[in-house]
């Protein structure tokens, strides 16, 4: 933390600290984007009066749709309208979703996606879409992991579409996720359970 004296690149003053521990009435002095000190009669090169409001810290959205391309259709926010309407309420990082292929990588998938983002204006990382991965295949965690990208998205339904995986897919993908540290997210729904409801319709 920076000394109470010396200059911060930008300090938020008299403002009520929301943390983990309760609100606190101090400054918030900020050095490269982060947060380098909390305390009284801070300096800062650029300065903002906080009196009466509130500071939180930074939202972050763990799970957006921005020009995600869902059964034929787009979601209607790109990474430009969607960020910036985030920055309006807040957030300050979102988490999208690469779009997964049999036919390509997961680092190839998330090396596309950010050529989609590269318009966006806040913070943003991707969940990993897991399309048509086997067994053999481990290096894609690896190399994506590499890449920023820690969580991997799995379905257990859409199996006409080709996103299902099945049980043994997913314990061995579940093994090597485990052992990056990395984290699986599966949207769990029964494609066999779903078909005949439907079909009893």
């Amino acid at each position: 933390m920076k000394d109470r004296n010396e200059l911060h690149d930008l300090v938020i003053k008299n403002g009520a600290l929301v943390t983990p521990q309760g609100t606190v009435c101090a400054d918030l002095g900020i050095v490269d984007e982060k947060i380098a000190a909390v305390g009284l009669d801070l300096k800062g090169t650029r300065e903002i009066d906080a009196s009466g409001k509130f500071v939180f810290p930074g939202v972050v959205d763990a799970h957006t749709h921005m020009a995600l391309p869902v059964a034929g259709t787009r979601s209607s926010d790109d990474f430009f309208t969607g960020t910036r309407a985030g920055a309006c309420g807040g957030v300050t990082t979102i988490v999208d979703f690469t779009v997964g292929s049999a036919e390509t990588t997961i680092p190839e998938d998330i090396e596309s996606r950010q050529q989609v983002a590269k318009d966006a204006v806040i913070d943003y990382s991707f969940h990993g879409e897991v399309v048509g991965w086997k067994p053999g295949q481990e290096s894609e965690f690896r190399d994506a992991v590499n890449l920023g990208v820690k969580t991997f998205k799995f379905y257990t339904a859409y199996g006409s579409s080709g996103r299902r995986s099945d049980s043994g897919i997913l314990y061995h993908a579940f093994r090597a996720i485990a052992e990056l540290g990395a984290t699986a997210l599966v949207h769990c729904e029964d494609d066999d359970l779903i078909a005949s409801l439907v079909d009893s319709l």
